[in-house]
């Protein structure tokens, strides 16, 4: 089973996207208490919604080797997006960045 972390999104909204996604277990990890998701807790990252995420925060998970989904405003992190990159290339992890609005008319 794949577990999925998502930043941006609450316990309701995690249980809908299992729902959807077979083979994985989905939780928030802004309801922990400190926002910090224990990187060892997962296989992936999903940054969802309109927060933008902390450069540090995602850099920890690609340098941990975990594969990491912004969906989300990237452009505040455009400053830091090759270092993200280069971390995500060294330890063979997968940064993708997609566009949320993408499906809206």
């Amino acid at each position: 089973m794949i577990r999925l972390v998502m930043s941006g999104v609450d316990e309701t909204t995690c249980r809908e996207i299992a729902l959807r996604l077979r083979g994985a277990a989905v939780s928030s990890f802004d309801a922990t208490g400190d926002g910090h998701a224990p990187t060892e807790a997962c296989e992936a990252a999903a940054f969802v919604g309109t927060k933008t995420p902390d450069s540090v925060e995602v850099e920890r998970f690609l340098a941990a080797g975990k594969h990491v989904l912004l969906a989300t405003d990237a452009r505040p992190l455009r400053d830091r997006m090759e270092v993200l990159a280069s971390t995500a290339r060294r330890t063979g992890a997968q940064l993708s960045i997609v566009n949320p609005d993408h499906a809206l008319p």
